[in-house]
């Protein structure tokens, strides 16, 4: 159940579209900085020779391709900062409904056990309630005791209602987390 609610998050799947939008920024990033890499050599290359001797000794074009690539290293590195921010609020968002699941299920299980042992309680009660009832007309019970047990069995058929009522709001709630 948990693979389905994770497979049916719309906050994953938005999550998922901004990392595979910032992995093709950063393959863009990489083949911008492999280009800028390449054409170095080619500042080094130039009839002027005042250019010339700045190239050599780190200035002119060549000094501006270096800061061109440091800064597009620069970027690369935020958008790895971001894509790695991405990931862990993915994961985190995996974590939170795997333990959205289970706490569903185990509310499910909890009132699923608790309307059980209600519905146990109430024809106990019954069956009680059956024998009083005859005493009562062999002069045996009071008035008091039957009342107190009709009481007793509306307490119980409320507390029952609730255990459905518990039971089927975890449910609808799975059933909306997982839903295709």
């Amino acid at each position: 159940m948990t693979n389905k609610a994770i497979a049916h998050s719309n906050k994953l799947k938005k999550l998922d579209e901004k990392i595979a939008l910032i992995d093709q920024r950063l393959e863009l990033m990489e083949d911008r900085i492999a280009y800028s890499q390449k054409k170095t050599w080619t500042n080094y290359v130039t009839l002027d020779p005042v250019k010339l001797l700045q190239n050599l000794f780190g200035g002119g074009d060549v000094q501006r391709d270096r800061i061109a690539i440091a800064d597009l290293e620069i970027k690369t590195a935020d958008l790895l900062a971001a894509k790695a921010e991405l990931e862990r609020q993915q994961e985190e968002e995996k974590v939170r409904l795997g333990d959205k699941v289970l706490r569903l299920l185990l509310d499910y299980e909890a009132a699923n056990r608790r309307h059980q042992l209600l519905s146990s309680q109430l024809e106990t009660l019954e069956q009680q309630r059956e024998v009083t009832r005859i005493a009562y007309k062999f002069d045996r019970g009071s008035t008091n005791q039957i009342l107190g047990m009709e009481d007793k069995r509306d307490r119980i058929q409320e507390q029952l209602v609730n255990a459905e009522i518990e039971r089927d709001e975890a449910v609808r709630e799975l059933i909306q987390l997982i839903k295709d």
